[in-house]
């Protein structure tokens, strides 16, 4: 089996996976308090509700934050551009959406077009750290004011990312965090919400179920097999399996929120411990990309703020796809293909249709560099290369 690069990867040591085995049958109450006190040291002051996924988090964080004005009905600014799942959070949390566009250059909002979804009436804005990059939150929430609509951070991606020298997830009253296998914090699955410290324990719907014990081994199951599968020597296995859907950008229906397993309880606390130095070491390999592409005709690289730090999940850069193609062995990959207007089911819920010439581009050209640690320096050489070979 040849070398194959997976687009991200965070790895977990096999003795944390393998106590997360364990992790199903303990004392729930007991490792949910552990991991809450350490993530207060990381967030403090905020409430904090562990949830089954990212996406349950932003819909609760959606569903939350409207409770507290229930004489608006939720319209959900979101980016045009982005994960679809997006957009199933807003559906799930039953809101309609309007859309602002983004800057390609940047990947910063367009805050022209925000104020203008603003103006449409939008109760809620959320803004979301692309690739790890830090967005301007601060701006967004001078700008929502002035409205009274509520900003929520979407910091998915944003896993030891700073805007200003605060970390992402601080830097809104509300903020979701992810702990899926593509994220900097790799828990295997689940996900955080951070809210107001007195919206403590009012998040989780009364109903909210706890997983079952299939659910707890099909966790564990799913994240041994992500470890042993993502090696480079393998990959090339479930990447060569079209029904896996591996990097595929579906919209998924929404599901009722349910508690995060113990098996990602168990491994939150390894993964926290990681996240630094894995950035730190993301952050070389987005440099190196940075000094040999920057100059690049046909390549274009967002700039980035001189107020942020990247978290380096990924390196972003418009390039065109046929440049791009034959990377995607050494993880090099088209990002969300389409805007958010594009998916049925979330245009369903969009009001005041506009158009978004960001979201456009980025989406015919947006494409990822791996920055892992997996990459290694001559597979960096062979990705700058390609994309600087004229057609």
């Amino acid at each position: 089996m040849p070398r194959y690069l997976p687009p991200v990867h965070f790895p977990l040591p096999p003795t944390a996976v393998l106590a997360s085995l364990g992790a199903a049958w303990r004392d729930r109450g007991q490792q949910e308090e552990r991991a809450l006190a350490v993530l207060g040291t990381r967030f403090p002051g905020r409430s904090i509700t562990l949830t089954d996924s990212g996406t349950s988090a932003l819909s609760l964080a959606i569903s939350a934050s409207a409770a507290l004005k229930p004489a608006r009905a939720p319209l959900v600014a979101l980016p045009a551009y982005g994960c679809p799942d997006l957009g199933t959070a807003a559906v799930g949390a039953g809101a309609h959406v309007v859309l602002y566009d983004l800057d390609p250059g940047t990947l910063q909002p367009d805050f022209d077009s925000l104020g203008d979804a603003l103006e449409a009436g939008a109760t809620h804005v959320v803004i979301a750290h692309l690739y790890g990059r830090a967005a301007d939150v601060g701006t967004a929430r001078l700008l929502a004011a002035a409205t009274g609509a509520i900003v929520i951070e979407d910091a998915a991606q944003g896993a030891d990312a700073f805007w200003g020298g605060v970390s992402a997830g601080n830097l809104a009253d509300w903020s979701i965090l992810s702990l899926g296998r593509g994220k900097g914090y790799n828990a295997g699955g689940g996900g955080i919400l951070l809210g107001p410290m007195e919206q403590a324990g009012r998040v989780l719907p009364d109903d909210a179920g706890a997983p079952t014990w299939r659910r707890e081994l099909r966790h564990t199951a799913t994240a041994m097999l992500t470890q042993w599968l993502s090696h480079p020597a393998l990959y090339g296995i479930p990447a060569g399996m079209p029904a896996l859907g591996l990097g595929d950008t579906r919209y998924h229906p929404p599901s009722p929120p349910t508690l995060i397993t113990r098996g990602a309880l168990s491994l939150l606390g390894s993964a926290l411990q990681q996240s630094a130095g894995a950035a730190e070491a993301r952050r070389r390999r987005e440099q190196q990309y940075r000094n040999a592409l920057h100059a690049c005709p046909g390549v274009q690289l967002p700039v980035p703020h001189p107020s942020s730090l990247s978290g380096a999940l990924r390196v972003p850069v418009l390039v065109e796809p046929s440049r791009a193609a034959p990377l995607h062995h050494l993880g090099v990959v088209r990002s969300y293909p389409r805007t958010l207007d594009a998916y049925p089911e979330i245009a369903a819920r969009v009001s005041d249709l506009r158009s978004m010439p960001g979201a456009l581009q980025l989406a015919a050209l947006m494409h990822t560099l791996p920055t892992h640690q997996q990459v290694r320096a001559r597979d960096i050489d062979r990705i700058v290369q390609t994309l600087t070979r004229q057609p």
